[in-house]
């Protein structure tokens, strides 16, 4: 297993599922020029590819991290 943090808005733990979906962002990101929402989507299809698992917790203060679990 590894783990990749990062920092941002607050993101509770209702908006966690959605946030796989493509194009799916949180509401009051600071900067909305930059990404259209298909990171997660794509992390989680790749993850599906090699049968890993992701899964996102929010971070206190704001931001996510995201585990990823590799089979044997």
């Amino acid at each position: 297993m590894f783990a990749v943090v990062n920092t941002g808005p607050e993101v509770s733990a209702e908006q966690l599922p959605g946030l796989f979906e493509p194009f799916a962002r949180v509401s009051d990101r600071l900067d909305f020029r930059e990404g259209v929402g298909l990171g997660l989507s794509i992390a989680e299809a790749i993850a599906r590819a090699h049968d890993a698992a992701i899964v996102a917790s929010p971070r206190p203060g704001g931001g996510l991290q995201l585990s990823i679990t590799l089979p044997n």
